[in-house]
């Protein structure tokens, strides 16, 4: 322990910045400071005797980085080339898996530099100058925030985060405040600035598309109107549903797409609210990967009615207040939109030429599904709207999809039913299979998925487990849109 450090503190205990200036006049924040995440160290340097102690730099840059990237701190939320990692520590595997597929080197520049420029303007890092210390990157995510180092990823409230990334800011800026150096006063215009932000790139930013779509989308509406953006606010259910389908549709299937979304009615469900908010409690007291966590609120929600088998997700939805709409958006990945802001909704929109809806009990699968992030997404990552088929995020979406499996087909009810049958002969798995399948109606691949992961391989003939493996590892691309 150094007893002369003697620091100031900003942020909070998930993101806590601690700063000891030398006091030396010379207007650029000299000191010794240190940064911890979820009470891990993660910025600091060693001693001669190899144990930890802070980092003695400038922390004039730091400032001037959080002010010049405020506006993509506070409301990007798309990660670049249209990728969905399950967190931002995967975006460039996620990249690199993608480069790997035979494309050509142009394209893979051209993709790593935006990759790049994503990663310098959200890596706290990377705004320190002639030091190298480890990655703290803050990529926002709805009500919540991405805060990763290189070794761990915290999901964190987002106005918790910036509100600490404000103390820090202002500690900085307080010590060098009456410097005349040109980075300090550069430094210090940029961070007074930070909240200014045009109306046309707030728009590029929550929506992650270029202007030239932006324009395409709006013709001559007013911005402001065509998107629903009120003073108050910075962002909306169009502005979301935008964001989610970004370079994953075409743009006449998005313009269709939120013109039906426009057209939602503002719904009152004081039930799916109340159940929302149980939800939120029990995800609170849940921790795990985001399976466990769809399957735990899965069997929560089975318990809150007498259902003993099968479960009709559209049923329930309906009794909730929540509107189902459909539209038709033929040869366009996306499968359904849901709403739930502050104007429309909540509501779900299937699209009806969609391959999940068109193939054998995919509406129930789908409505599951949007069932799920009804529940668990509102007060989190997704305030707004989900697609189904966009950009949403994959870590919620690993969620929904366990969610929807499980209520649909619990998987103690799937391993009840193959203890019942000689595993030893594949026929009898595939009889099994085709008995859940009609009596819970959903498909074989969603069948065939759950018994995957109910753990009855473990019970399977070598023969058994290899025909259920290939079975599984054909459902699963992907398991929800197959008969």
């Amino acid at each position: 322990m150094d007893e002369n450090f003697h620091p100031l503190i900003a942020g909070c205990a998930e993101l806590q910045f601690r700063v000891q200036f030398n006091q030396d006049g010379s207007g650029l924040g000299w000191g010794r400071g240190d940064l911890f995440v979820a009470g891990e160290r993660i910025w600091f340097q060693q001693d001669l005797s190899g144990d930890p102690t802070p980092v003695l730099w400038t922390w004039i840059d730091l400032l001037y980085f959080l002010g010049r990237n405020w506006a993509f701190l506070m409301y990007e939320e798309t990660y670049p080339i249209g990728l969905t990692p399950v967190d931002p520590r995967a975006l460039r595997s996620a990249a690199e898996q993608r480069w790997g597929q035979g494309m050509e080197r142009a394209q893979v520049w051209d993709e790593d530099e935006a990759i790049f420029r994503f990663e310098r303007r959200h890596d706290l890092a990377t705004g320190l100058k002639g030091i190298s210390l480890p990655s703290v990157t803050i990529v926002r995510e709805g009500q919540l925030a991405w805060v990763c180092t290189s070794e761990s990823s915290h999901r964190m409230n987002f106005n918790v985060v910036i509100k600490a990334l404000e103390e820090i800011g202002e500690l900085i800026a307080n010590e060098v405040q009456n410097a005349s150096t040109s980075r300090s006063v550069q430094a210090l215009q940029c961070w007074r600035n930070r909240q200014h932000v045009t109306q046309e790139k707030l728009i590029r930013l929550r929506t992650g598309l270029r202007d030239l779509e932006i324009n395409e989308l709006m013709g001559d509406r007013n911005p402001a109107a065509y998107w629903e953006i009120e003073a108050a606010s910075n962002d909306s259910e169009l502005l979301a549903a935008a964001r989610l389908s970004a370079g994953s549709v075409s743009l006449q299937s998005q313009k269709q797409m939120i013109e039906a979304v426009r057209r939602q009615p503002l719904c009152q469900t004081p039930e799916l609210n109340r159940l929302t908010e149980q939800c939120s409690e029990l995800l609170s007291q849940t921790e795990g990967l985001p399976f466990e966590q769809g399957y735990v609120v899965a069997d929560w929600l089975r318990g809150q009615y007498p259902i003993q088998d099968r479960f009709d997700p559209e049923t329930l939805l309906k009794d909730l207040g929540v509107q189902i709409d459909s539209i038709a958006l033929p040869n366009c990945p996306l499968e359904a939109v849901a709403c739930w802001g502050r104007h429309h909704g909540p509501a779900i929109i299937l699209n009806v030429d969609g391959s999940m809806i068109s193939a054998s009990h995919g509406r129930r699968t789908t409505l599951a599904h949007e069932l799920g992030h009804l529940l668990m997404d509102r007060e989190g990552s997704l305030p707004l709207v989900e697609v189904l088929g966009g950009r949403t995020p994959e870590w919620i979406e690993k969620r929904a999809r366990a969610f929807a499996a499980e209520l649909l087909l619990p998987r103690r009810l799937a391993e009840n039913s193959l203890d019942q049958v000689d595993t030893s002969d594949t026929e009898n798995i595939e009889r099994c299979i085709e008995n859940l399948s009609r009596t819970f109606e959903v498909s074989r691949a969603l069948v065939t998925h759950v018994l995957w992961n109910a753990g009855t391989r473990n019970k399977l003939s070598s023969s058994a487990y290899q025909h259920l493996e290939m079975l599984h590892r054909v459902a699963s691309k992907p398991w929800s849109v197959r008969r």
